[in-house]
């Protein structure tokens, strides 16, 4: 009989230690955002494929994965909220603020045009 290894995305592999809540850049200057072991683990337990989406907060995870590499489980925190927010933005649709940053050229364009000839003080 083989033994089944769970992978490391798996919500109930969380501890609950809280590391990752103390390492999070984007729950720290928000309340908005619960932190990556609510958005992530915590949350996934509830999270069921046929259901739509309701974490509109999971937009706000930067994906930084410094909750990875602090995560005392090894869960993959930020693939959780990855896959999450995903999800979400297939739903709902993306923001325009996504489009214009994802378009760095026309967005440079836009903006030398509108800052051409002004010198920036230090």
């Amino acid at each position: 009989m083989e033994k089944e290894i769970w992978p490391k995305n798996h919500s109930d592999v969380c501890i609950r230690c809280a590391t990752c809540m103390a390492i999070c850049p984007v729950s720290r200057v928000t309340p908005l955002f619960p932190g990556p072991k609510q958005a992530g683990p915590g949350a996934q337990r509830f999270r069921r494929p046929d259901e739509p989406s309701t974490d509109e907060w999971i937009d706000l995870c930067i994906g930084c994965q410094l909750c990875d590499m602090v995560c005392a489980a090894g869960v993959n925190i930020s693939e959780l909220n990855l896959i999450a927010k995903a999800k979400y933005l297939d739903e709902k649709g993306r923001p325009f603020r996504d489009w214009l940053l994802t378009h760095t050229s026309l967005f440079g364009s836009l903006a030398s045009f509108f800052f051409a000839g002004r010198q920036l003080s230090p």
